[in-house]
């Protein structure tokens, strides 16, 4: 009888890649053996419109793996060193260590791109203000101490993603690892290997490290003539450093080992801040025999130096002035079987649906897609262009932004008219964002740190946060469809006011047969994002649809909707009290559980 493997792995284009080079590993080493890789999703490859450090830090890419491992769905789990959390499930182990690939950072210019000097002077050479894109607060820590006059924007997306971006203006320059590029057959993109001097690499970065069941002793003798010692020892004091700093995402921490000629481990390490104003640095030489003696041994000399006091600052960073949100996990704390056997209706957008859908599928549940709204641009964009123009131009004090869609359409229009800010326009300008989706959304794609975030996500919490507002040029963007409360609060606060449409919400086609599912008795809830969703939805379904659809939980995001479905006979079941989709699937499992399904 063939003995086999099964490689779970990430289903990126790098993970593939790096899991294949295991799976031929395995077979040429093994050649009885039967190898195959099942894909699995991950909440960090699901969540593409949220920087990194503001969607949870530990085992971003990797819980999901981990599950299939403990429940024996896979035997073996292929992880990028720098994804993998410093803490190791019970039930688990870190069965091999393949020989470590080149860990430094790289700047990677557009295609055809030239900077003088750039071999001699790395950094030094890049233009005063050039937009720098790159999705680690690490490098961001570590460049801004470096040069604060860059304009640093957060860039998600595959490699191939992140290089057309690039080729296509939205960035001056990318920093990646040079592993993803080398292992992906992209070395010709990088115009500069950074030294660890100029920017120290995350902790296992370039590593493969594979992960099995404890006591799975037929896989852990198959993986054994991958282990190299080296990787092994450098990485086990890299995160032996993390683990006793309890870092992650959320904290620019870096640490670099190397095993030295002699038998040595040397080891570096740092803790930042994230703006880059404060860097607390140190190194040590140590016994190879006790990598993660020489990791903890670093870390308690840093932290007595003063980075227990930075981390409990970064830690504890509200999402108020110029400060960096982190928003509550929500929905990522829920038991995978909170929603096991509920079909749940999406009527969001088409195009924002998709992190509802997987989130839903990951708490077990049925999502059943069904688009109510969709966004078009204004007829006329005179008005919106006119108004981006004196914005660039430093002529307001306030932006006003009240959805991702807003931020993503002024994104656009700025792109489409050539506009940028300037750092002086981005230092001097402020902006208002409700919620906190709208304001990652702007830190992704405008570049832009919101000032003010109020604590509830609605319109009048917004005015109130901004307060006395007399003589302040505002301009708010927002859809033809917003309610008015906003531009009335505003005004009465002394705003000089410009209002102008950003996009309009049309009802949406497509999706599943709702209404037919709902007389048939085949829904359990549906979901609603907005006072429009529910609008729409009520005139999708039609009037012979909508009596099975009162008798399903109705789960709106928020008070401002859940008044829409009351007034237009859609009582609501449930509420959430933080209006994000994590917040609404939270309301939604909590119910869930105090109303099991008979």
């Amino acid at each position: 009888m063939a003995q086999s493997l099964v490689i779970g792995t990430r289903g990126s284009k790098l993970a593939l890649v790096q899991a294949t080079q295991i799976e031929a590993l395995l077979r040429q080493q093994h050649p009885d053996l039967t190898v195959e890789r099942r894909i699995i999703s991950t909440k960090g490859d699901r969540i593409l419109d949220v920087a990194l450090s503001d969607v949870g830090d530990k085992g971003l890419f990797v819980k999901e793996l981990e599950a299939a491992l403990l429940a024996g769905e896979v035997d073996l789990a292929v992880h990028s060193g720098k994804d993998l959390p410093s803490f190791v499930p019970e039930g688990l182990t870190l069965a091999a260590f393949p020989k470590r690939v080149d860990p430094r950072d790289v700047l990677v210019l557009p295609k055809g791109k030239e900077i003088p000097n750039l071999e001699s002077l790395a950094l030094a050479a890049l233009p005063k203000g050039v937009k720098v894109g790159t999705s680690s607060l690490r490098r961001a820590c570590q460049i801004q101490a470096l040069r604060p006059d860059l304009q640093l924007m957060d860039v998600r997306g595959n490699v191939d993603t992140r290089l057309r971006k690039l080729d296509e203006g939205e960035y001056d320059v990318l920093v990646l690892a040079a592993a993803g590029l080398d292992r992906l057959g992209l070395s010709e993109r990088i115009s500069l290997r950074l030294p660890p001097e100029v920017l120290l690499p995350a902790v296992a970065q370039a590593n493969l490290i594979i992960e099995a069941r404890a006591g799975d002793t037929f896989t852990l003798e198959r993986l054994a003539f991958l282990d190299n010692l080296p990787s092994r020892l450098t990485t086990l004091a890299e995160r032996a450093f993390l683990r006793h700093l309890e870092g992650g995402c959320q904290v620019p921490i870096a640490a670099y080992a190397e095993l030295q000629a002699d038998g040595q481990l040397w080891l570096r390490g740092l803790v930042g801040a994230r703006d880059g104003s404060t860097i607390i640095r140190g190194a040590r030489i140590g016994n190879q025999a006790d990598p993660e003696g020489l990791g903890v041994g670093l870390a308690e000399e840093l932290v007595e130096r003063g980075a227990i006091t930075l981390l409990a600052e970064i830690k504890n960073q509200s999402w108020r002035v110029g400060m960096a949100p982190t928003p509550k996990e929500g929905a990522a704390n829920l038991a995978p079987t909170a929603l096991k056997g509920w079909r749940v209706a999406v009527t969001r957008s088409e195009d924002q649906a998709e992190g509802l859908v997987e989130q839903l599928r990951a708490l077990g549940a049925e999502p059943i897609v069904y688009p109510t709204i969709t966004f078009t641009p204004p007829a006329d964009l005179e008005p919106l262009t006119q108004a981006l123009r004196r914005l660039v131009a430093g002529e307001y004090n306030w932006l006003v932004l009240t959805s991702g869609t807003a931020v993503r359409v002024v994104h656009e229009q700025l792109t489409r008219l050539g506009l940028t800010f300037t750092p002086e326009v981005i230092e001097r300008l402020k902006v208002a964002a409700v919620g906190s989706a709208t304001a990652l959304a702007s830190i992704q794609h405008l570049g832009i740190k919101p000032t003010v975030m109020p604590e509830k996500f609605v319109a009048e919490s917004l005015a109130e946060a901004l307060g006395d507002l007399k003589g302040q040029k505002v301009l708010l963007a927002n859809a033809d469809l917003s309610r008015p409360v906003l531009q009335e609060l505003l005004t009465k606060a002394g705003a000089i006011l410009e209002r102008v449409i950003a996009y309009h919400t049309i009802p949406a086609t497509g999706g599943a047969d709702l209404p037919t599912l709902l007389t048939q008795g085949k829904v359990d809830a549906i979901t609603f994002t907005s006072s429009s969703t529910v609008r729409f939805f009520l005139e999708r379904i039609g009037s012979a649809a909508l009596p099975a659809a009162q008798k399903v939980v109705i789960a709106c995001i928020g008070a401002i909707t859940a008044e829409t479905a009351q007034s237009m006979g859609l009582p609501p079941t449930v509420v959430a009290t933080t209006f994000t989709t994590e917040g609404l699937l939270e309301a939604l499992a909590t119910y869930a559980q105090q109303n099991v399904k008979s």
